[in-house]
């Protein structure tokens, strides 16, 4: 006999619910409290290949049409939700749900971020939901740890992509390694010459002398933060007294986006201090997301933000990311779409790397190990931003060990890349196995600035920290210069700018030397390497 029909199915079959370190179940002290659910609709037939399509048209240097950003509405035209699919998700909902409010978000309205009773919501998709916290308080409403995937009804499938909400918990830790006195990310610094990455060191090892933004009223940058923290206005103050005394720059963010609440912390200053150091004069905003109550995912929170914005900043420098291996294929497609969608309106959005090198987990299949891509930096649509480090005296720079870089599972590399990928892939000789990797994936990352030995100032005191999320944000400032140049002589803004970038490599330094750490523990203690520098990438 045949087996019964499906009732229900799983939207993400590889998401679990796991207790995210730092996070920990908790009594709900208010019988109100409720659930926030991010319903992602899918898209209308064609609809991301179309917004695609126009992107890399106008990201293509050599196109007649480069730099023709297009704006919210029509971004808005080319991707709508499939016909019918607000409709039935709204319908579900009133039928089995009647208490839940939504609102429809984002550019293409294509998110229903709706409120609901957690009792509701569990019946709803069939998983238990549990109040937790983080360690500074705040809360969210996920499923239960080691609950089974959600499902929904099989008609309400047809319309959607993934429910946000459910299991993933706001990041706690993508925080910028504090370092001792004299070390880089947890090793010896390998020389004492440029002890410290200063702005004044970091400004003229990338020749950026005395430039400044100012020129272009139209000009603009951000660091966008996950965390909970803020900056505290008096730090960059300190800052700038102690750092910032050859060149111009600013002693106060243009614009602040966000909850108020949130304790100052190392990585909120590091990305606001850096930003304005190699992007000075430039306006810069501190857009903060997901606030001590904040139940939504703040990363879908903060893309729906942006497109919901009449003139968002034009560079986005973000630290936040999570292995590939952790989350769906569902929930990162619909992210990379939506960042597609920032990229043809003309906001560059850079990724730090990660600083877990190429990364490490068991293999799906059982048998040994395999190389971790991270995401979003493993996205084709953003800018993903490695780390460097000094070398001897006279020898430059090399690519730091703990660096994120490989290539994803997930998505295919852009074209921009094929020759310069194909090149290393060709000539390298030290590739991990090609069991471990996946050597037709977007490889990441794209550029990289100094990851070791940034002052910063937190609470007026100064502290020595490493990693991309130091290199993401002085990368960002630097593009946002060229923005100033470009706009104040009538051109687009930079916009998706990788095509740019590998179509005019010779304008960068080329890191030659040094490999990411593969799977084991350090190159130190004997990890094999993952993917090492060459000419060309």
């Amino acid at each position: 006999s045949s087996a019964p029909p499906r009732t229900r199915v799983a939207l993400e079959p590889r998401q679990t619910a796991v207790l995210r370190e730092g996070w920990a179940r908790v009594v709900p002290q208010e019988a109100s409290s409720l659930a926030s659910l991010t319903f992602a609709l899918k898209p209308a037939e064609g609809a991301r290949e179309a917004v695609q399509q126009a992107l890399y048209k106008a990201a293509d240097p050599s196109s007649a049409s480069y730099g023709e950003w297009l704006g919210w509405d029509a971004i808005k035209k080319l991707s709508p939700p499939a016909p019918g699919a607000d409709a039935a998700v709204r319908a579900w909902l009133a039928a089995e749900a009647p208490s839940t409010e939504c609102v429809a978000r984002g550019v293409s309205r294509n998110f229903l971020q709706c409120s609901l009773d957690p009792v509701e919501a569990s019946a709803l998709l069939g998983v238990r939901f549990e109040l937790h916290a983080d360690e500074a308080g705040r809360t969210a409403w996920r499923a239960e740890e080691g609950s089974a995937p959600y499902t929904v009804p099989v008609h309400v499938a047809d319309a959607l992509d993934f429910v946000g909400g459910v299991h993933r918990l706001p990041p706690c830790s993508r925080e910028a390694t504090t370092l001792a006195a004299g070390t880089s990310a947890g090793k010896s610094s390998n020389n004492g010459l440029h002890f410290l990455n200063t702005p004044e060191v970091i400004r003229k090892a990338y020749n950026v002398g005395s430039a400044k933004g100012g020129a272009a009223a139209n000009n603009s940058q951000a660091v966008a933060q996950f965390l909970g923290q803020k900056f505290l206005p008096t730090d960059l103050v300190e800052f700038f007294t102690l750092f910032g005394l050859r060149f111009e720059h600013d002693l106060a963010v243009h614009k602040k986006v966000g909850p108020a609440e949130g304790i100052a912390g190392v990585e909120a200053s590091l990305d606001i201090e850096y930003i304005m150091s190699t992007g000075n004069k430039i306006p810069t905003t501190f857009w903060a997301t997901g606030g001590l109550h904040e139940q939504q995912e703040p990363f879908l929170e903060w893309l729906q933000a942006v497109e919901e914005t009449d003139q968002p900043p034009l560079i986005f420098s973000v630290s936040y990311g999570d292995d590939e291996s952790s989350l769906d294929p569902a929930y990162m497609r619909s992210v990379d779409a939506e960042l597609a969608k920032l990229g043809l309106a003309g906001i560059t959005v850079l990724f730090a790397s990660g600083d877990s090198g190429a990364g490490c987990m068991d293999a799906p299949s059982g048998s040994g190990e395999v190389l971790s891509p991270s995401f979003p930096a493993s996205s084709p649509h953003v800018l993903a931003v490695g780390g460097t480090q000094w070398q001897a005296a006279g020898q430059g720079y090399a690519g730091d060990y703990i660096s994120g870089g490989g290539f994803s599972n997930e998505f295919v590399a852009g074209p921009w890349q094929h020759t310069a990928v194909q090149q290393f892939l060709a000539t390298s000789t030290s590739l991990p196995d090609a069991s471990k990797f996946n050597n037709t994936g977007r490889a990441y990352p794209d550029v990289s600035a100094f990851s070791e030995s940034y002052p910063v100032v937190t609470d007026l005191i100064p502290t020595l920290v490493g990693g991309t999320s130091a290199a993401c944000p002085t990368f960002a400032g630097v593009l946002g210069l060229v923005n100033d140049a470009r706009l104040a002589a009538g051109q687009s803004s930079l916009g998706l700018v990788a095509p740019l970038l590998y179509k005019n490599a010779a304008a960068l330094a080329d890191v030659t030397k040094g490999c990411n750490a593969g799977c084991g523990s350090s190159p130190e203690e004997g990890s094999e390497i993952g993917f090492c520098a060459m000419a060309g990438w």
